[in-house]
């Protein structure tokens, strides 16, 4: 699965900082039987926000929810790391995104 929200890396500008994980060999994806994973996350170095998140992997329709959630109410990214999400899921990997 693959989803996306806001700005892609073609956007990007000195003020982004562009932050890859591949995601691959992380517990989440090999217990999902999963092969292939990653997440590229935009983030406006000025401000913490979050301009733009791709998700390639397990669930990533439910991950990026919380991504667009986030980008939609303003919250920073250290306002997420503070987020303890259930584990084991996806989206408890979401502060190692970051």
């Amino acid at each position: 699965m693959l989803a996306s929200v806001g700005i892609s890396e073609e956007k990007e500008s000195d003020k982004y900082r562009v932050i890859f994980r591949d995601r691959s060999t992380w517990s989440t994806t090999r217990r999902a039987g999963m092969e292939f994973a990653a997440s590229k996350i935009i983030l406006d170095e000025e401000n913490d926000h979050i301009m733009g998140a791709h998700i390639l992997g397990p669930n990533a329709e439910e991950v990026i929810n919380i991504f667009a959630m986030a980008m939609r109410l303003g919250l920073r990214t250290s306002d997420i790391r503070k987020v303890v999400f259930t584990y084991p899921t996806i989206c408890s990997d979401i502060r190692y995104m970051l």
